[in-house]
Formats: structure tokens, C-alpha cells, sequence
């Protein structure tokens, strides 16, 4: 065998499994969260379409603003909403929307690109289907 040609394989294989366990996304501790959830925005999506938004103020406290989906009456409002991060850093969030449910959940939050972070769901129920914070 010739061993000219094994080191460039080795070294090719080394980095494509690297790589690609690097650009996995990864859980952010709640060190990371005290530093991300401050001052960021929010925009979520309800499972019936809904858009809400607010921005997480750093007293743990926010205002939640609704709209209602794409093609109905044009209808909008808001909310008291209150976050906090746990001890094993989960991003939780309750909101007291008028006339509805107590929206209340928590998860995990990790980075999906460039200032932008997502929920990690993991089959949770409760939580937006769709939810991105940005700094």
C-alpha cells in the first residue's frame, strides 16, 4: 500500500466530520441566554397563524403584540408578557393575551445563523411553531 496517498484520505475524512459537527446547532447555556434574551426581539407564528412580536425588556418583563393572519379581518392587540431563564437554561415566556389562553413554555434556544436563535422544541407542547429571536 502506499502511504502517500492514506494521509490525504485520513486528514479529507478528519474534516468532514468535523466540519459538519461544527455547524451543528447547539444548545445555548444559560450563561449564553443571559447574554442573548436581554433586549432581543421575538417574532413567532400561533399555530392558527397568528403573528405575535415584542421585544424582551431586561427587567424580564415585555408587551406582546398581535396580528391576525394574512387574508382575514385585520384585527390586532397586546399583551402583558413576562421571561426569565432557568437554572438548566431553558428561555420561558408567559403572556396574558386578552380573551384567550394563558400562553405559557419553555425551551431551549440555539443558533441558527448570524445574530439569529430559534426554539428548540424537542416535541414540546405549547410552544410556537415557529419563533425566531434576534439581537
Amino acid at each position: 500500500m502506499n502511504t502517500r496517498h492514506a494521509v490525504p484520505v485520513i486528514v479529507a475524512l478528519s474534516c468532514v466530520w468535523t466540519c459538519a459537527h461544527a455547524e451543528d446547532p447547539q444548545k445555548l447555556s444559560k450563561e449564553e441566554l443571559q447574554q442573548v434574551i436581554p433586549g432581543s426581539k421575538v417574532n413567532s407564528t400561533s399555530p392558527r397563524g397568528f403573528a405575535h412580536r415584542w421585544t424582551n425588556d431586561a427587567s424580564g418583563e415585555f408587551t406582546a403584540n398581535w396580528e391576525t393572519p394574512p387574508g382575514q379581518r385585520p384585527f390586532s392587540g397586546n399583551a402583558p408578557g413576562k421571561w426569565m431563564i432557568t437554572d438548566d437554561g431553558r428561555y420561558c415566556v408567559e403572556i396574558e393575551w386578552p380573551k384567550l389562553q394563558q400562553e405559557k413554555w419553555c425551551a431551549a434556544v440555539q443558533k441558527t445563523g448570524e445574530g439569529k436563535f430559534a426554539l428548540v422544541t424537542e416535541g414540546a407542547r405549547g410552544i410556537p411553531p415557529q419563533l425566531e429571536i434576534s439581537k
